[in-house]
């Protein structure tokens, strides 16, 4: 995706906290065979906004969860498992 953005140049990130709508759903459902975490994991959801020197820009729901003092990319969108 960053090669779409800024093939060989430079770039900056931008994150803020992801604070969904609540009244309104991701419009995705659940696949009956999505692979769930065991235990309940506290996922902490992020936007994050990628900007290129030429001008570019794209932006994604990213999701971590924080793990042994760092934290961890699990997968982006609604349902990151």
């Amino acid at each position: 995706m960053m090669n779409l953005l800024a093939k060989s140049e430079s770039f900056s990130v931008q994150a803020s906290e992801y604070q969904a709508d609540p009244s309104s759903s991701p419009g995705l459902k659940l696949r009956a065979d999505a692979v769930l975490p065991s235990t309940s994991v506290p996922i902490q959801a992020y936007k994050l906004e990628f900007v290129g020197h030429n001008g570019k820009r794209f932006s994604q729901l990213s999701n971590f969860v924080y793990v042994d003092g760092a934290y961890r990319y699990v997968g982006g969108g609604a349902y990151p498992f």
